[in-house]
């Protein structure tokens, strides 16, 4: 693939143009050709469409225009901006806001919620610990910092690696998430194990971790971290 080396003009470059894709990686930033996926979409994925559609459907067909309103106005707060791939706040439309937050809530096995949130905040994890007993082997995620009274603690992972991989990409998924104010370690061997296999000796395990506010769907920055099976 082509490296790119970048000028003062354009200083960074993602996403795609056309059949090219501005990426990046440990070695530098690169350009790829586009190609089409070789494997059908997952249930994941599947299940994360559906929710997706069936969230616009509410926003133009259930939730009121007076609703919709305050959605459009809550996004056109500058409190509630995001940062892009290039670190630059950018705003968001209300139907993103509406989709994102109801979202984060479904993760957590909330009903879905049509008002703008009263509140806007959530816990920190600040860091997080994978660790690996055994065996018979028990696989466990710890935060730093418990989580409020109102956050949901969950927990995501990615296949196991065996020695000398290192790539994940885009294959976390979550395998458990707790109710509020519940505090680790959490144990999720079954849950582990039924997604991806058994854990075998010397594999790489990568877990990753966050807090969801049940009264908002506010979600916090996730943390990562990774065990070798002894």
């Amino acid at each position: 693939m082509a490296k790119i080396l970048l000028s003062a003009v354009v200083g960074d470059a993602r996403n795609k143009v056309g059949d090219a894709v501005f990426s990046t990686s440990r070695s530098g930033r690169y350009i790829r050709l586009k190609a089409a996926p070789s494997h059908p979409v997952t249930m994941f994925a599947r299940n994360i469409r559906i929710g997706m559609k069936n969230l616009s459907i509410s926003w133009g067909w259930v939730i009121s225009a007076s609703q919709r309103a305050d959605w459009i106005a809550w996004a056109a707060n500058p409190a509630h901006t995001v940062l892009d791939v290039f670190n630059n706040s950018i705003y968001l439309t209300g139907l993103n806001w509406y989709v994102w937050v109801n979202q984060n809530l479904k993760t957590i096995g909330e009903a879905r919620r049509d008002d703008v949130p009263t509140v806007w905040e959530v816990g920190d994890p600040t860091s997080c610990t994978t660790a690996v007993g055994g065996p018979p082997y028990v696989l466990t995620v710890d935060p730093l910092i418990a989580p409020g009274a109102n956050d949901h603690a969950v927990v995501q992972a990615a296949p196991p690696l065996s020695a000398g991989r290192a790539f994940i990409g885009k294959t976390w998924r979550i395998v458990k998430h707790y109710g509020a104010a519940v505090d680790g370690p959490y144990d999720i061997t079954t849950e582990y194990e039924d997604k991806f296999g058994p854990l075998q000796a010397g594999q790489t395990i990568n877990c990753s971790l966050f807090y969801i506010d049940d009264r908002c769907g506010k979600k916090s920055a996730i943390y990562s971290d990774t065990a070798v099976v002894p």
